[in-house]
Protein backbone atom coordinates (compact mmCIF):
# COMPACT_ATOMS: atom_id res chain seq x y z
CA UNK A 1 0.00 0.00 0.00
CA UNK A 2 1.63 2.87 -0.89
CA UNK A 3 1.15 5.99 1.44
CA UNK A 4 2.56 9.13 2.31
CA UNK A 5 5.82 9.50 4.03
CA UNK A 6 4.27 12.73 6.10
CA UNK A 7 0.18 10.88 6.58
CA UNK A 8 1.62 9.39 9.76
CA UNK A 9 -2.22 8.78 10.99
CA UNK A 10 -2.92 7.36 7.36
CA UNK A 11 -0.26 4.94 8.27
CA UNK A 12 -1.63 4.08 11.35
CA UNK A 13 -4.75 3.45 10.07
CA UNK A 14 -3.57 1.04 7.89
CA UNK A 15 -1.71 -1.29 10.42
CA UNK A 16 -5.18 -1.26 12.14
CA UNK A 17 -6.37 -2.39 8.57
CA UNK A 18 -3.71 -5.19 8.47
CA UNK A 19 -4.01 -6.26 12.21
CA UNK A 20 -7.76 -6.85 10.95
CA UNK A 21 -6.47 -8.72 8.11
CA UNK A 22 -4.29 -10.97 10.65
CA UNK A 23 -7.18 -11.31 12.80
CA UNK A 24 -9.52 -13.07 10.25
CA UNK A 25 -6.52 -15.04 9.21
CA UNK A 26 -5.95 -16.44 12.81
CA UNK A 27 -9.24 -17.30 13.59
CA UNK A 28 -9.65 -18.88 9.92
CA UNK A 29 -6.73 -21.06 11.09
CA UNK A 30 -7.63 -21.39 14.70
CA UNK A 31 -10.93 -23.08 13.38
CA UNK A 32 -8.64 -25.37 11.04
CA UNK A 33 -6.48 -25.84 14.58
CA UNK A 34 -3.30 -24.57 13.35
CA UNK A 35 -1.83 -22.18 15.61
CA UNK A 36 0.63 -19.41 14.38
CA UNK A 37 3.24 -17.27 15.58
CA UNK A 38 4.83 -13.73 14.87
CA UNK A 39 5.11 -10.50 14.62
CA UNK A 40 4.48 -6.87 13.58
CA UNK A 41 7.20 -3.86 13.71
CA UNK A 42 7.40 -1.04 11.89
CA UNK A 43 10.61 0.58 10.68
CA UNK A 44 12.97 1.11 7.28
CA UNK A 45 13.06 -1.61 4.72
CA UNK A 46 14.04 -2.30 1.44
CA UNK A 47 11.96 -4.85 -1.05
CA UNK A 48 13.58 -5.09 -4.15
CA UNK A 49 12.84 -7.82 -7.05
CA UNK A 50 14.74 -10.61 -5.46
CA UNK A 51 15.89 -9.33 -2.09
CA UNK A 52 13.94 -7.39 1.21
CA UNK A 53 15.95 -6.63 3.87
CA UNK A 54 16.55 -3.65 6.96
CA UNK A 55 16.12 -2.90 10.27
CA UNK A 56 12.29 -4.08 9.96
CA UNK A 57 12.53 -7.06 8.94
CA UNK A 58 15.11 -7.95 11.39
CA UNK A 59 13.18 -6.66 14.63
CA UNK A 60 10.44 -8.74 13.20
CA UNK A 61 12.42 -11.83 12.53
CA UNK A 62 14.18 -11.36 16.08
CA UNK A 63 10.45 -10.49 17.85
CA UNK A 64 9.29 -14.05 16.31
CA UNK A 65 12.08 -15.72 17.08
CA UNK A 66 12.98 -14.99 20.74
CA UNK A 67 9.76 -13.17 21.62
CA UNK A 68 6.57 -14.60 20.05
CA UNK A 69 7.41 -17.92 21.50
CA UNK A 70 4.04 -18.83 22.27
CA UNK A 71 1.16 -19.13 19.78
CA UNK A 72 0.42 -14.98 19.68
CA UNK A 73 1.45 -12.47 17.18
CA UNK A 74 3.74 -9.79 18.98
CA UNK A 75 3.26 -6.11 17.79
CA UNK A 76 6.23 -3.71 18.66
CA UNK A 77 5.87 -1.48 21.09
CA UNK A 78 6.80 1.21 19.50
CA UNK A 79 3.74 1.09 16.79
CA UNK A 80 1.34 1.24 19.69
CA UNK A 81 3.01 4.82 20.94
CA UNK A 82 2.87 6.46 17.88
CA UNK A 83 -0.95 5.50 18.33
CA UNK A 84 -1.05 7.04 21.72
CA UNK A 85 1.35 10.14 21.08
CA UNK A 86 -1.21 10.72 17.75
CA UNK A 87 -4.52 9.70 19.05
CA UNK A 88 -6.37 9.03 21.86
CA UNK A 89 -9.70 8.41 20.53
CA UNK A 90 -10.85 6.31 17.76
CA UNK A 91 -7.47 4.79 16.89
CA UNK A 92 -5.98 3.93 20.06
CA UNK A 93 -9.80 2.57 20.58
CA UNK A 94 -9.52 0.44 17.79
CA UNK A 95 -5.96 -0.71 19.02
CA UNK A 96 -7.47 -1.62 22.35
CA UNK A 97 -10.19 -3.68 21.17
CA UNK A 98 -7.44 -5.83 19.07
CA UNK A 99 -3.86 -5.80 20.94
CA UNK A 100 -3.74 -7.02 24.25
CA UNK A 101 -0.52 -7.01 26.72
CA UNK A 102 0.85 -10.28 27.88
CA UNK A 103 1.70 -11.22 30.97
CA UNK A 104 5.26 -10.64 30.24
CA UNK A 105 4.64 -7.26 28.73
CA UNK A 106 5.08 -7.90 25.34
CA UNK A 107 2.03 -6.33 23.27
CA UNK A 108 -0.17 -9.25 20.45
CA UNK A 109 -3.00 -9.52 18.84
CA UNK A 110 -5.93 -10.95 20.44
CA UNK A 111 -8.21 -13.00 18.35
CA UNK A 112 -10.66 -14.18 20.64
CA UNK A 113 -11.06 -10.75 22.54
CA UNK A 114 -11.65 -9.40 18.54
CA UNK A 115 -14.47 -12.46 18.34
CA UNK A 116 -15.64 -12.04 21.89
CA UNK A 117 -16.10 -8.39 21.68
CA UNK A 118 -17.61 -8.21 18.61
CA UNK A 119 -20.65 -10.63 19.49
CA UNK A 120 -20.91 -8.78 22.59
CA UNK A 121 -21.40 -5.47 20.98
CA UNK A 122 -23.86 -7.03 18.74
CA UNK A 123 -25.85 -8.21 21.76
CA UNK A 124 -25.61 -5.08 23.33
CA UNK A 125 -27.10 -3.13 20.34
CA UNK A 126 -29.90 -5.52 18.91
CA UNK A 127 -29.62 -8.35 21.74
CA UNK A 128 -29.71 -12.44 21.13
CA UNK A 129 -28.77 -13.10 17.67
CA UNK A 130 -29.70 -16.67 17.31
CA UNK A 131 -26.97 -17.59 14.29
CA UNK A 132 -24.09 -15.11 16.07
CA UNK A 133 -24.42 -16.73 19.40
CA UNK A 134 -24.71 -20.13 18.09
CA UNK A 135 -21.35 -19.16 15.81
CA UNK A 136 -19.51 -18.00 18.92
CA UNK A 137 -20.22 -20.64 20.76
CA UNK A 138 -19.46 -23.24 18.06
CA UNK A 139 -15.93 -21.20 18.11
CA UNK A 140 -15.12 -20.70 21.72
CA UNK A 141 -15.84 -24.72 21.90
CA UNK A 142 -14.14 -26.16 18.84
CA UNK A 143 -10.95 -23.45 19.80
CA UNK A 144 -11.20 -25.51 23.67
CA UNK A 145 -11.23 -28.83 22.12
CA UNK A 146 -8.57 -27.78 20.26
CA UNK A 147 -6.54 -26.94 22.68
CA UNK A 148 -7.16 -30.22 25.08
CA UNK A 149 -6.52 -32.17 22.31
CA UNK A 150 -2.97 -30.41 21.94
CA UNK A 151 -2.00 -30.82 25.02
CA UNK A 152 -2.70 -34.38 25.71
CA UNK A 153 -0.09 -34.98 22.48
CA UNK A 154 2.60 -32.04 24.49
CA UNK A 155 2.63 -33.97 27.53
CA UNK A 156 6.59 -34.15 28.50
CA UNK A 157 7.23 -32.33 25.26
CA UNK A 158 9.33 -28.97 24.35
CA UNK A 159 6.61 -27.30 22.76
CA UNK A 160 3.98 -28.15 26.24
CA UNK A 161 4.16 -24.31 27.82
CA UNK A 162 2.88 -23.33 24.35
CA UNK A 163 0.00 -24.89 25.06
CA UNK A 164 -0.52 -23.93 28.45
CA UNK A 165 0.10 -20.40 27.52
CA UNK A 166 -2.89 -21.03 24.72
CA UNK A 167 -4.83 -22.90 27.43
CA UNK A 168 -4.22 -19.28 30.06
CA UNK A 169 -4.81 -17.31 27.31
CA UNK A 170 -8.29 -18.66 26.60
CA UNK A 171 -9.32 -19.28 30.00
CA UNK A 172 -8.18 -15.16 30.96
CA UNK A 173 -10.56 -14.10 27.80
CA UNK A 174 -13.16 -16.05 29.21
CA UNK A 175 -13.33 -15.14 32.62
CA UNK A 176 -13.18 -11.47 31.22
CA UNK A 177 -16.14 -12.10 29.57
CA UNK A 178 -18.14 -14.24 31.70
CA UNK A 179 -20.76 -11.72 32.58
CA UNK A 180 -21.07 -10.94 29.28
CA UNK A 181 -21.87 -14.23 28.83
CA UNK A 182 -23.85 -15.05 31.04
CA UNK A 183 -25.80 -12.07 29.95
CA UNK A 184 -26.03 -13.75 26.52
CA UNK A 185 -27.32 -16.75 27.85
CA UNK A 186 -23.82 -18.41 27.06
CA UNK A 187 -22.53 -20.81 29.93
CA UNK A 188 -19.15 -19.75 30.27
CA UNK A 189 -17.89 -22.97 32.31
CA UNK A 190 -18.33 -24.82 28.83
CA UNK A 191 -15.49 -22.86 27.55
CA UNK A 192 -13.19 -22.79 30.29
CA UNK A 193 -9.87 -25.48 30.06
CA UNK A 194 -9.13 -27.62 33.12
CA UNK A 195 -5.49 -27.90 34.18
CA UNK A 196 -5.05 -31.83 34.27
CA UNK A 197 -1.41 -31.20 35.39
Amino acid sequence: MEISENDEKQKLEGFLEEVDRIIEIQNILADRNILIRGAVTIDQIYSGKMVVFGPALINAYETENKIAVYPRICVDRKILERIWKLDNGELSIRAQSRITEDFDGIFFIDYLKDALSFWYGFFKEHGPERILDQGLDDFLMKHKEHVLNHLKLAMGKPFENKLHWLRKYNNKLIRDYGLRLKEGNLDMNAYLIQDDR
